[in-house]
């Protein structure tokens, strides 16, 4: 489910995503800077249980940023190594 928009200005729309599948795979990992920043990790995670909040900025040319972000709570294990 995409959140309603959170803001807009200059023709770009602020979105709250509760899911990386809720973006196209090339239009994330064209912004990707590192590993655990590419939408097969943030997939990853959401499928071991992280309870995603990505913020997405779509403008006229498309995605133009994306901030990973997830939920925690006290039993969230925070390593996905440890599984």
């Amino acid at each position: 489910m995409t959140m309603p928009a959170l803001a807009t200005a200059a023709g770009q729309e602020v979105t709250c995503l509760d899911g990386a599948g809720r973006v196209i795979p090339r239009e994330w990992d064209a912004l990707a800077q590192r590993g655990f920043h590419l939408h097969a990790w943030c997939t990853a995670a959401e499928r071991s249980g992280w309870m995603a909040r990505h913020v997405s900025v779509r403008g006229p040319a498309g995605l133009q940023a994306i901030v990973p972000a997830y939920l925690t709570g006290r039993g969230t294990v925070n390593d996905l190594h440890d599984r």
